[in-house]
């Protein structure tokens, strides 16, 4: 159903029945805002020295990306779920060796939200500044959005997400308040 029919406040109340309820121990799980925009990531670290993969979930509602110059949100989100070394000073202790060993850690989606709400991370730390700036890079979207790292047995994984509204931080700082919303 598309978010523009989902949010009408008739519609609303008809597609509570509907919607699944979450599965979260968290007991606020139940509310509005957790039907529409929550889902659950996996965390999947496998150890290079015995293979074991160990995987925690956690729900989320909405996915923080970091962006780079002159990219999309398929390449944002691509760059979110690609695989991470840890080693050298952030090995992971791998329970199957019962030792800190290098592995390669990954994040997939394994439950869908019904809305995705993507957040762009756009205020990044200078160490040098000792202070955040404002990454005004231009990051191209799409109109129709599929995700692609999902785990393998996700429902609907070939789902398809519209784009519905943009929100955008006016002002140069982290800290300046004002968010425009752009319906699109």
């Amino acid at each position: 159903m598309p978010l523009s029919e989902l949010c009408t406040p008739t519609s609303v109340s008809n597609s509570l029945v509907s919607l699944p309820a979450s599965t979260g121990s968290n007991p606020l799980s139940s509310t509005i805002v957790h039907r529409l925009f929550e889902g659950v990531l996996t965390s999947e670290t496998r150890c290079l020295t015995c293979e074991t993969v160990s995987s925690r979930d956690e729900a989320f509602l909405d996915l923080s990306i970091d962006i780079e110059q002159n990219s999309s949100v398929t390449a944002c989100l691509r760059q979110f779920s690609a695989s991470e070394m840890l080693c050298q000073k952030n090995k992971f202790f791998c329970d199957g060796c019962c030792d800190l060993q290098e592995a390669e850690k990954r994040m997939k989606i394994k439950k869908l939200p019904n809305v995705l709400a993507l957040h762009l991370k756009r205020f990044k730390y200078q160490e040098e500044l000792q202070k955040y700036i404002k990454l005004t890079y231009r990051v191209a979207f799409p109109m129709e959005l599929r995700l692609f790292n999902t785990v393998d047995d996700t429902d609907d994984p070939d789902r398809l997400y519209e784009l519905f509204a943009i929100v955008v931080h006016i002002g140069k700082y982290v800290t300046s308040p004002r968010l425009n919303l752009d319906p699109c």
